[in-house]
């Protein structure tokens, strides 16, 4: 999980600076803990499945730049 941490994290910072989105591929059970993570940095985030057991996490700072279809 440190790893995802970090990356995370990286991530976060530069969507808190302007990068429009960011996404990781993560396993479901670290989803609850990203969530943690990305609202400490007041991001929205999106859950989709990519296959069995994991899932693609996405992160934006606003919501017009992600489309839930």
């Amino acid at each position: 999980m440190e790893r995802i941490e970090g990356e995370l994290s990286a991530y976060c910072y530069q969507v808190t600076r302007g990068k429009p989105v960011a996404c990781m591929a993560v396993q479901e059970r670290y989803v609850q803990k990203c969530i943690v993570i990305v609202s400490r940095e007041n991001l929205f985030h999106m859950v989709a499945l990519l296959s069995d057991g994991w899932v693609t996490f996405w992160f934006y700072k606003y919501p017009s730049h992600v489309r839930n279809n």
